[in-house]
């Protein structure tokens, strides 16, 4: 006799096809909660293309004026040139503005496919079923940040108008104790702040990353560095 008429032999080959069902359930199963619907693939392409198409008319209408006034600035003199300190440097790298051509290029590709890849991957994770809890959970904390600043921001006009007359104090005693409690506050959502302004210069420098002119102005550069320095 074969193998087959041992009893434990024959019990497992007869349960052999319910666990091959069982795993192939458990497989489809897996694939059916990771694997994105095709609706969210076309949604993401769709929104995505739809922004870079916004994001490549912004940049190519601001060419030619950004153009003409850096012409204009430069005939009218806001922009030096042969009384500037930097006269010397300049007249040895006549050949830089050459790149120009280029750098509107490949910076316009290059604004047009960090914000596709940005903004889709926005739209990603927010209907993918797996990641859309986390999204969600990220959305409501915005939200209940955004209600606790517009209180604070209330309570501080109340509490300005009872404690303060233009830079003078009416309630010294209460005006110490408002202000060390803000102290308290904006230690702990200082961290935020600096996550929010980092954020914000990620995007600027994805959206104007084609443009020539700076999305920062010289002012606030100067700014920035004697702050930085002091």
């Amino acid at each position: 006799p074969g193998c087959e008429s041992i009893p434990l032999v024959e019990e497992i080959i007869d349960t052999r096809p319910a666990l091959f069902a069982d795993a192939e359930a458990f497989v489809d199963e897996s694939i059916d909660d990771y694997i994105p619907k095709r609706w969210m693939v076309v949604l993401c392409a769709v929104v995505s293309l739809i922004t870079g198409c916004f994001v490549a008319i912004s940049l190519f209408a601001n060419y030619i004026p950004s153009t003409v006034c850096t012409i204009m600035k430069f005939r009218s003199g806001a922009i030096p040139s042969l009384r500037d300190p930097n006269f010397i440097q300049y007249r040895k790298t006549l050949e830089s503005v050459t790149y120009i051509i280029g750098l509107m290029a490949w910076g316009t590709w290059s604004s047009i496919f960090f914000t596709v890849i940005v903004v889709a991957g926005g739209v990603f994770f927010l209907v993918y079923q797996v990641t859309r809890p986390i999204v969600v959970s990220v959305v409501a904390i915005v939200i209940g940040i955004t209600v606790t600043l517009v209180f604070k921001s209330i309570l501080i006009t109340v509490l300005g108008r009872v404690n303060y007359a233009a830079f003078y104090r009416k309630r010294p005693w209460l005006a110490n104790i408002c202000g060390v409690g803000l102290e308290c506050w904006h230690l702990g959502l200082s961290s935020g702040y600096m996550l929010s302004r980092a954020i914000k210069l990620i995007v600027a420098a994805t959206m104007y990353i084609g443009r020539i002119v700076s999305f920062v102005s010289s002012s606030m550069l100067s700014h920035m560095i004697c702050h930085t320095h002091h």
